[in-house]
């Protein structure tokens, strides 16, 4: 009868443990679809999403985030981007090299083969948004800030963890 006990104190704790993880939502998981973060993260790759880290103070520069955007005549509307600038920051991107507050932006995660050499006017970051791009530079139609503008802080879902 122990052994019938043990079992049920089991099942008890798994039950719990998964009904608080259900009700606390702390995490999700997403897949990588496309070429826009290569060379960080491949296509098909699983990742692990703090869900609700979105808010300025939760997600700093350089973070990999999570986020909805409904693209016209596009089957995806989660995407993969690297936050590079917080609500208020002036950003510009001068022959590929991003540009923030005046300052250039050290992006050691970059690869030469998958920058390119584009430029943007210096623009400030609108109040409760994010300025996102994805890693591969060179992707014709960016699924980033480059194509949508600014992403709104609703818009994430959380932060990207590997």
């Amino acid at each position: 009868m122990w052994v019938v006990e043990k079992y049920v104190k089991y099942l008890i704790g798994f039950v719990l443990l998964w009904g608080g993880l259900y009700l606390y939502r702390s995490c999700g998981c997403a897949k990588v679809v496309g070429t826009a973060m290569n060379p960080s993260y491949l296509s098909d790759e699983f990742l692990r999403v703090e869900v609700g880290k979105r808010r300025p103070g939760d997600i700093q520069v350089k973070d990999l985030v999570w986020f909805w955007y409904q693209k016209a005549n596009a089957k995806e509307i989660g995407y993969m981007g690297r936050i590079i600038g917080l609500p208020g920051d002036r950003v510009s991107l001068k022959d590929g090299a991003v540009m923030i507050n005046g300052l250039p932006l050290a992006e050691e995660y970059l690869k030469e083969d998958f920058s390119k050499k584009e430029s943007i006017a210096e623009f400030i970051v609108p109040r409760d948004h994010f300025f996102i791009l994805c890693d591969n530079r060179r992707e014709i139609e960016p699924p980033d800030s480059r194509s949508f503008g600014p992403i709104p802080v609703s818009a994430v879902w959380g932060r990207v963890k590997r």
